[in-house]
């Protein structure tokens, strides 16, 4: 006996089989090598275990992961997103893996959704804000003179000292809406650059 498979099995077997059984099944062994036989014999068998097991579903294909289901507050599984109502613009929130932590941006600056990040609100360009106070607590008002930059040029957002705190001032969203901002830890406002500087910079210190 050449093969412990017998006849009648191996032929039901390639019968049931012949989908998967393609160029193996048609391989001619030579009668002059017993070596040979068994070999093939070997493949033949091995390539009709993996066919069965396919056959019987064994083996499967990963299925493909679900596309996210949003929510109210995140439409999408990761990223950043605008406050569901509209006339809240400088909230926003982050999501990742569909959970959100929300967001406050900086007082007087609008999220972008394009851009994903807090902008002064001409940039962001959104409409149905919640109204803006003129007045901000500590009674600061933008004053009505235009202020103007070195080469004569209308100063969009000009910005003012704190008239008691040197670390923070005051900016005009367009000229007319007051916000409060302050510099970072060892800074200090200069009025003359109207940035944030070091102490020894400022004229005073």
């Amino acid at each position: 006996m050449r093969s412990g498979v017998r006849r009648g099995e191996g032929d039901g077997l390639v019968s049931k089989l012949s989908s998967c059984l393609s160029s193996e099944s048609q391989t001619r062994v030579s009668s002059s090598s017993d070596t040979n036989m068994q070999t093939t014999w070997t493949v033949l068998l091995l390539v009709a275990t993996v066919c069965i097991n396919f056959s019987y579903g064994a083996f499967k294909c990963p299925e493909k992961d679900e596309p996210p289901q949003g929510n109210n507050n995140c439409p999408r599984k990761n990223g950043f997103f605008s406050h569901p109502d509209p006339s809240n613009c400088h909230v926003f929130y982050n999501c990742i893996g569909g959970e959100y932590t929300e967001i406050a941006c900086t007082s007087g600056l609008h999220f972008d959704e394009y851009q994903g990040i807090c902008v002064w609100p001409d940039t962001a360009g959104r409409t149905g804000c919640g109204k803006t106070e003129d007045k901000l607590k500590d009674g600061f008002e933008c004053p009505k003179e235009v202020q103007a930059d070195g080469r004569g040029q209308v100063v969009s957002h000009p910005k003012y000292a704190h008239p008691e705190d040197c670390q923070k001032f005051y900016v005009c969203l367009s000229g007319v809406t007051p916000r409060e901002l302050g510099c970072t830890i060892g800074e200090v406002y200069n009025d003359v650059t109207q940035m944030c500087d070091a102490p020894e910079n400022v004229p005073g210190w």
